[in-house]
């Protein structure tokens, strides 16, 4: 049905930039390609070419595929970061050795070639070191430009007394004479005063030398009055009564109560309080381990939380009797929580178990198996070894209960919870036990808020090429051997839809060439038509590629879960 190319050689003919400074770049590239010696057909063939910063190993920094190289006499020529994949300059910016590493079809990769500068090449490096000008005393007076030179830039200690010159007057300490001020300080200029009557009057300011050295004594006694009398100071300022606030509180009503109760250290109250139908919000009982108070006529209505019991305790006037207590959320049908995930979040159900839910879709409570230890989620449905459930199965379109409303761990059967078709979910966990035995194999998937049933008959998904990055190792780990062939085409998510020769509700689907045909896959809901054939709730399935696992197609456990 389809063929594979044989193993081949390659040799790496020319590999140069164009141009070393553009952004981004593009490489073109010439290669051979031999089998037995001689040159392979001429014809078109699928393509990869990859740059990596080591001979062997790691992870490409650059990758392109071309799905129909023109190949005459052994002969190739393609052009890296031309089409819609981007060869950013930074790959080449580093300065480190890259080597070329070329996969042909379904082959092994080919051993890497090193890539060498050309001289363009070269060039733009010693350019880029100029980026940045590391030397010493080779910027000279000349190179800066004027006012250029900020204070910081300037040393400590760099600019003394022969820099600079201003006239000034200094003193030996604080407050002191000026030294170059003494034709003022005896006052020879005296006679031309036109202010000396002043001078008197002016001498008894000498000692206000000083910010705050004028204290409340020195004031007149006036000065307060005068300040409340031009609007400067409050009246309470000086006054000290209440009644002369302004804008205060009225609190005749406090000074009543007050009156009637003794406040000492906040813990009497002698009389009723009326609260006149108003909230007492955030109120708090008593706690207390024991009872705090002997229960009789007197203290009827006494009520204490009681921190051993967890409950509310009131005195009847001989017993102190417990509250009916609130029940948890989820543990039955008249309190439900709205999600596995919400009773997880809220700490009310932090164990694992079957609890009661009620989404807003639902039109009433049901219950569900939770993994709170994993974040709160709720088992939608779950796949037998001998599930039948295959794509067109009426369980992934209908709205109905199936094998009762709650899966139960890991018991071989088929079952489907109500939560599968009114629980709106972001998240879908999906698990299916290992054909080679031990636990379950389980990926993660997000995506927009919707039920698992809606999202398993949304529009079918598009396909794309490049399954390496989807192909994870917890996915091939469920096949037998963790072997799988069919590399190119693939589709994942919910709802793969189906083509010529497969499909899944729920998964990962991929073909080996380009016919899309959906030949093999690993998942839910799984539709294959072809030899070998397979209609099942969950397993794989694989076209008999090499390599292939073996058996080609099983059908395992699975279990798919969402919050």
């Amino acid at each position: 049905m389809k063929s594979r190319l044989a193993a081949l050689a390659f040799a790496l003919a020319t590999l140069f930039a164009a141009p070393a400074f553009a952004e981004p770049l593009q490489l073109a590239a010439q290669g051979r390609l031999t089998s037995n010696g001689g040159p392979v057909a001429d014809g078109t063939y699928a393509m990869g070419l990859a740059l990596y910063d080591a001979p062997t190993g790691g992870k490409p920094l650059f990758l392109e595929t071309f799905l129909a190289v023109p190949v005459q006499g052994g002969v190739f020529a393609i052009t890296l970061g031309a089409a819609q994949v981007v060869l950013d300059s930074a790959v080449m910016a580093t300065g480190k050795l890259l080597w070329v590493g070329v996969v042909v079809g379904g082959d092994p990769e080919l051993p890497r070639v090193q890539l060498l500068r050309v001289p363009s090449a070269v060039h733009a490096l010693v350019a880029a070191q100029a980026q940045d000008v590391q030397c010493s005393g080779c910027v000279g007076s000349e190179d800066l430009a004027k006012a250029s030179v900020t204070g910081e830039k300037i040393a400590s200690g760099a600019v003394g007394s022969n820099h600079v010159n201003f006239n000034w007057a200094a003193s030996d300490q604080p407050g002191g004479p000026a030294t170059f001020a003494v034709a003022a300080n005896t006052a020879k200029l005296a006679d031309a005063a036109s202010f000396a009557d002043d001078a008197g009057s002016a001498a008894k300011a000498k000692a206000l030398e000083c910010t705050g050295c004028v204290k409340a004594p020195m004031l007149a006694d006036s000065v307060a009055a005068d300040l409340v009398a031009a609007g400067k100071l409050a009246k309470v300022a000086t006054s000290g009564k209440y009644a002369d606030l302004q804008g205060g509180p009225d609190l005749s009503g406090v000074g009543t109560l007050a009156g009637n109760n003794d406040w000492k250290g906040g813990q009497s109250w002698l009389g009723a309080l009326n609260f006149n139908k108003q909230q007492a919000q955030l109120f708090r009982f008593q706690n207390a381990d024991k009872e705090p108070t002997t229960c009789d006529a007197s203290a009827v209505g006494v009520t204490y939380y009681n921190t051993a019991t967890q409950a509310l305790v009131v005195c009847n006037g001989k017993l102190w009797q417990t509250f009916a207590k609130v029940a948890t959320p989820g543990s039955n049908q008249s309190n439900p929580g709205a999600s596995c995930l919400a009773l997880a979040t809220s700490g009310d159900q932090p164990n694992d178990g079957i609890y009661w839910i009620k989404p807003p879709a639902a039109s009433a409570a049901f219950q569900v198996y939770c993994d709170q230890k994993n974040g709160g989620w709720a088992l939608l449905l779950k796949t037998s070894s001998k599930s039948a459930w295959g794509y067109n199965a009426p369980v992934w379109t209908a709205a109905d209960d199936l094998n009762g409303s709650v899966p139960k761990g890991d018991v071989d059967a088929d079952a489907v919870s109500r939560a599968f078709y009114t629980l709106s979910i972001v998240s879908t966990r999906a698990c299916i036990a290992k054909y080679d035995g031990g636990a379950y194999a389980c990926e993660t998937l997000q995506h927009a808020a919707s039920t698992a049933r809606n999202l398993a008959n949304a529009a079918p998904l598009a396909s794309t090429q490049g399954t390496n990055n989807l192909l994870t190792p917890t996915w091939k780990s469920i096949v037998a051997g963790g072997v799988w062939g069919a590399m190119t085409w693939h589709r994942f998510g919910w709802n793969t839809g189906t083509s010529s020769h497969g499909g899944a509700r729920f998964g990962f689907t991929a073909d080996n060439d380009s016919s899309d045909s959906q030949d093999s896959g690993i998942g839910f809901g799984l539709f294959k038509n072809n030899a070998p054939s397979i209609d099942a709730g969950a397993g794989y399935y694989q076209y008999p590629w090499t390599p292939a696992p073996n058996p080609p197609t099983a059908i395992l456990q699975g279990q798919i879960w969402g919050r």
